[in-house]
């Protein structure tokens, strides 16, 4: 019983039958599995700046239709086919897009939650971690983004599910520290104080 499933399986997929020699249903079938199967292992490195300021569905589809379309090119796969794959791809983006835009619970199992990396000037271990985000990314990121060295001024860091990480300062208390009158012309020194108390990372 399982040999007969196993042998309809690769009927079905052309399992080691010549590229030229594939239907158009089973290259359809293998650019939908090879795209979910995507999704997953870029979902299961945990990396998001793996796919940058792109969703993991446009990096999985550059990826793969790319791939693809080189092969109609260089004759190693049917032309027709292989074009009618191509919409196949761009289809099932659209669907898991549609997807994701109206069911919040498949798209946090797509795409994932955002993550706190620094709160209130603390910068959060464990998250960074999950994120495969080291303090020294972490930091030169402040810097790019914010303009910012020291995460005690920073009020929230959040690594985005587009794999950004995003900065919002904190918000520096005025205080006052001396003024002075000469000539007509008063001058009034002002310190700006940060409420977190600086940290040693």
């Amino acid at each position: 019983m399982n040999q007969q499933l196993w042998d309809s399986i690769n009927w079905t997929l052309g399992l080691g039958a010549e590229p030229k020699t594939l239907t158009f249903l089973q290259m359809g079938l293998r650019a939908i599995i090879i795209y979910i199967a995507g999704l997953m292992m870029v979902r299961l490195s945990g990396d998001r700046r793996f796919s940058g300021r792109f969703t993991d569905f446009d990096v999985i589809l550059s990826i793969t239709f790319g791939s693809l379309l080189s092969r109609a090119i260089n004759g190693s796969a049917p032309f027709w086919g292989t074009i009618g794959v191509g919409f196949v791809l761009v289809g099932m983006n659209r669907l898991f897009a549609l997807i994701s835009d109206r069911s919040p619970s498949f798209r946090q199992i797509i795409t994932g939650n955002s993550l706190i990396l620094i709160q209130d000037g603390e910068i959060q271990s464990n998250n960074l971690k999950k994120a495969h985000v080291s303090q020294t990314d972490l930091i030169a990121s402040l810097r790019s983004n914010a303009h910012l060295s020291d995460p005690s001024q920073v009020k929230i860091a959040r690594l985005e599910r587009s794999g950004q990480i995003s900065v919002i300062p904190t918000v520096c208390e005025p205080h006052v520290i001396e003024t002075t009158v000469e000539e007509g012309v008063q001058t009034v020194r002002v310190k700006l104080d940060y409420p977190v108390q600086r940290k040693k990372y």
